[in-house]
């Protein structure tokens, strides 16, 4: 009994201190990535953790078939999509478009080919490897990372 009041009494006493005890975390509310994920076919999903500064910042990546042959039309029809659910646009590069949800506060997307994988380091994973040799699609895909700022 008696460690369990100076345990109470050392937590009440630094709970002032500025020390966090469990780190904040952040990631996109799954209402919007069910809303992302309903743009087209999902054919792999995975998700990242990046700790920093008492937070854990949770990165979902999604492959996503769009029926499309070609990489730019793919790419159109998604950008298309997310614009006519609220997404906004916060930059766009030659072949990769950055957007920010209007529904959901600071949460955004980053939306490019499936070179953006190795970006994340997710062609390392197993599921998201056996995934894409499973599916039988010609098309061309696109990969999606969805992710709450703090």
């Amino acid at each position: 009994m008696g460690y369990a009041v100076v345990g109470l009494w050392l937590l009440a006493l630094c709970s002032g201190c500025g020390t966090q005890w469990l780190p904040t975390k952040l990631q996109a509310d799954a209402t919007a990535l069910y809303e992302v994920r309903s743009i087209g076919k999902l054919v792999a999903q995975t998700a990242i953790e990046l700790g920093y500064e008492g937070a854990v910042q949770i990165t979902d990546i999604l492959v996503l078939d769009l029926a499309k042959p070609v990489y730019q039309e793919a790419l159109d029809t998604a950008h298309d999509r997310l614009r006519k659910q609220g997404w906004k646009d916060v930059g766009n590069r030659s072949d990769v478009i950055d957007m920010e949800s209007s529904k959901w506060a600071k949460t955004y997307l980053e939306m490019g080919s499936m070179e953006m994988l190795e970006q994340y380091e997710a062609t390392q994973k197993p599921e998201i490897i056996k995934k894409l040799k499973d599916d039988p699609s010609h098309n061309v895909y696109l990969v999606v990372s969805l992710t709450k700022s703090g």
